[in-house]
């Protein structure tokens, strides 16, 4: 009976000792998280004031400091003058006007780097104590190669739009914005796996769907992604009418997949339409969640309230973009991280069959 008690308590002191290891794994990805999102969405921000384009060189290490006197700012708005933006669009800036925008990309900049710092150095300390275990560590490389891996794609972007026109690539910023939101997603699974000590198969039928959902709800954001690279949101303020039809005329217009892609109207047209197919898809995997076990109730029904707010913000917006673009669509975009991150949890709490249960060693 003493021998049973002591390894009960052995048991329970391992069961202790390791949460309280893993918690600080937990609370660093938790920060990560909260991290990118707050990137997205003053990369939002960003975009729809125009200042992407503010800072036109890549400076990773020094360009965190920013101007310090006159003539530092000067100096930087002297860099914007050679730019397509400041020749084509705002050739009537002033220092002060430029420094509205200017502080705009330094902060989404700034993010990125204290991002970067706030994720590599708890990562080494993790590792060198033994605290990430498993497959954790190869989650954490995946991790740093994708926020690498993004500010790359973040100077591409700024750059494409420093050469002839002041307008960065539609398909540059869609590559960004998906990047960033699948390293959340990544972060996300990760603090649930982390939160558990377990990891999750894909095998039932609500998990399947929760992962189809989540999916659509990527197409989306890349069409989203386009529409706000093509400034699709300045067509058609009205829904669900696109002037006299459901169709705008130029939808017709030579090829259906051009005009998808690259056609701001075209773009808006899908954005707006396949929104319907995302609330669909999100409610069948919401009932299904929640058929399939009642502990999924309350995911199932947070999943669809995010997918039918984020369809109403959607149309608000449409709706009143010329009133205040800025909170709307940085409001819109929110809605989508929210979204998303509903459905990676759907995802995971239907996935009930458990491939690790090591509380020991989790995810070993």
């Amino acid at each position: 009976m003493l021998d049973c008690d002591g390894d009960s308590n052995m048991a329970h002191g391992g069961v202790t000792s390791t949460r309280t290891a893993t918690r600080g794994v937990e609370v660093w990805l938790w920060i990560v998280a909260l991290l990118i999102a707050a990137m997205v969405i003053v990369g939002g921000a960003t975009r729809l004031t125009g200042s992407g384009l503010s800072i036109t060189e890549w400076r990773p290490v020094t360009g965190a400091i920013p101007p310090l006197n006159e003539a530092d700012w000067l100096h930087e708005f002297s860099l914007y003058q050679q730019s397509p933006q400041y020749q084509l669009e705002n050739s009537h800036f002033t220092v002060s006007e430029f420094r509205a925008i200017f502080w705009w990309e330094w902060a989404h900049r700034l993010i990125g780097r204290l991002m970067g710092v706030l994720f590599f150095v708890p990562m080494l300390v993790f590792w060198l104590r033994g605290q990430l275990q498993g497959h954790l560590k190869t989650r954490a490389l995946i991790l740093l190669a994708l926020g690498l891996w993004q500010g790359v794609l973040g100077w591409l972007m700024v750059a494409s739009g420093l050469v002839d026109q002041p307008h960065v690539s539609h398909f540059r910023l869609a590559a960004h914005l998906l990047t960033a939101f699948f390293t959340l997603c990544v972060v996300a699974w990760t603090v649930l796996e982390v939160r558990s000590g377990r990891r999750w198969a894909w095998r039932t039928a609500q998990g399947r769907l929760a992962l189809s959902a989540l999916i659509y709800v990527f197409v989306q954001c890349a069409w989203g992604a386009f529409a706000a690279g093509l400034k699709a949101g300045y067509y058609y303020p009205t829904w669900p009418r696109m002037g006299e039809g459901l169709i705008p005329p130029s939808v017709a217009e030579d090829g259906l997949l051009d005009n998808l892609v690259n056609n701001p109207v075209g773009v808006q047209f899908f954005h707006r339409w396949f929104a319907v197919a995302v609330v669909i898809v999100a409610l069948v995997a919401a009932i299904s969640l929640a058929k399939a076990d009642r502990r999924n109730r309350s995911a199932a029904i947070v999943l669809a309230l995010a997918a039918l707010g984020q369809f109403v913000l959607g149309v608000v917006t449409i709706l009143n973009f010329f009133k205040d673009p800025v909170l709307l669509g940085m409001s819109h975009q929110a809605g989508a991280l929210v979204l998303m991150l509903t459905v990676v949890v759907a995802a995971y709490v239907g996935s009930r069959e458990e491939v690790s249960d090591s509380l020991e060693h989790p995810l070993a």
